[in-house]
């Protein structure tokens, strides 16, 4: 008996990666996303916060608003970062929830 996730040489899991990435590129799902709506209006108001949070020196709303413009920026990564914009991306919600997190604490301590 083999275990299938020792076996290296296996041809038929690299036929299946290669099907399943040009059924991937088919239907568009390698495509980056489109920012929405939504989406653009929070980043807005996420600005217009830290604008307010600097003006008046209010450092956990500058550090939530911060948070939220990285993490409405990680489709940028996916788009501009050819192979590591996934890690990137990833890296940077990682830094936006620590960031908010971060913030809650100051305004909680």
């Amino acid at each position: 008996m083999r275990y299938r996730w020792f076996d290296k040489d296996d041809k038929r899991r690299f036929l299946n990666d290669a099907l399943r990435e040009n059924l991937r590129e088919q239907y568009g799902l390698n495509a980056p996303r489109k920012i929405t709506r939504g989406e653009f209006s929070g980043l807005l108001i996420a600005i217009v916060a830290l604008c307010y949070g600097y003006a008046v020196d209010d450092l956990p709303l500058m550090f939530a608003s911060i948070s939220l413009i990285v993490f409405f920026a990680r489709p940028l990564a996916y788009h501009f970062m050819a192979e590591r914009g996934r890690s990137i991306a990833n890296a940077m919600q990682g830094f936006s929830i620590a960031l908010f997190l971060g913030a809650l604490a100051m305004v909680i301590f």
